[in-house]
């Protein structure tokens, strides 16, 4: 990550700065409530190779109406290629991923847009740091390439710590927060957001599983205004065989 100027120790200072700008300073909170719904297709290719096509789709209200499925929001593809180093240590790229989004409705009589086209190239890491019980906590780094219509482009990287409870190994609840950081070739230009989830994942069937929570999105708009977001979220997950041996 030499390219990105980012460093342990920059991580480090960073969370911290991140926690100080969206929880301690003072300034405009709109509340807006969206709806995330996302079918991922996951085809293992032998037992240590997986590719994974991602369709998502999100509606939100209109201002502060509790209304999450009022107007569209966005609409996504992504495809991701996973590496399983072991079982506590995976790697994944996407090569390409598609995003239309429409203008965020903060406030009522705002413009939706006709929507503008986004494309990423990302890679990530994740991995399990402990496993104590039926609790594991584990940790995912991405860092994403995005270029918006118009020309601009702007990396970004996503810090996430994940909390899960698997009582009987079937159905299983977890809890993650997530930190995402706009990077310049320099080094750390500002804070994207952050996220919160609370879910359950249930699995219905040998193939399909169903995950369901809550998503709180605090993110910086410009000025001194900020966007609360409170997300139902909806993923549904099918893997279309079992993985060859190697």
């Amino acid at each position: 990550m030499k390219s990105l100027g980012f460093s342990l120790r920059e991580c480090r200072h960073t969370l911290l700065y991140a926690a100080f700008t969206f929880f301690l300073l003072p300034g405009a909170h709109a509340q807006h409530y969206n709806s995330w719904a996302r079918l991922t297709t996951q085809v293992p290719l032998t037992a240590r190779w997986q590719t994974d096509a991602e369709l998502q789709y999100r509606r939100q209200s209109i201002g502060t109406h509790f209304n999450p499925v009022e107007q569209p929001l966005m609409a996504s593809f992504r495809n991701w290629t996973y590496y399983r180093y072991n079982d506590r240590l995976r790697f994944g790229i996407s090569p390409v991923a598609v995003f239309r989004s429409c203008n965020t409705l903060v406030h009522v009589g705002d413009d939706l847009g006709t929507g503008k086209n986004e494309y990423r190239a990302s890679v990530m890491a994740e991995g399990d740091l402990l496993h104590a019980g039926h609790f594991t906590l584990s940790t995912r780094y991405a860092a994403e390439s995005r270029w918006f219509e118009g020309g601009t482009h702007a990396w970004r990287q996503r810090l996430r710590s994940v909390l899960r409870y698997s009582p009987h190994g079937k159905t299983s609840w977890s809890a993650y927060y997530e930190v995402f950081l706009n990077t310049t070739n320099g080094g750390f230009s500002s804070v994207d957001q952050h996220r919160a989830f609370a879910g359950v994942l249930l699995p219905a069937g040998h193939a399909l599983k169903i995950e369901t929570g809550y998503m709180y999105v605090h993110r910086y708009l410009g000025g001194n205004t900020r966007l609360n977001e409170h997300d139902l979220v909806v993923n549904v997950s099918l893997a279309t065989r079992k993985a060859k041996s190697n």
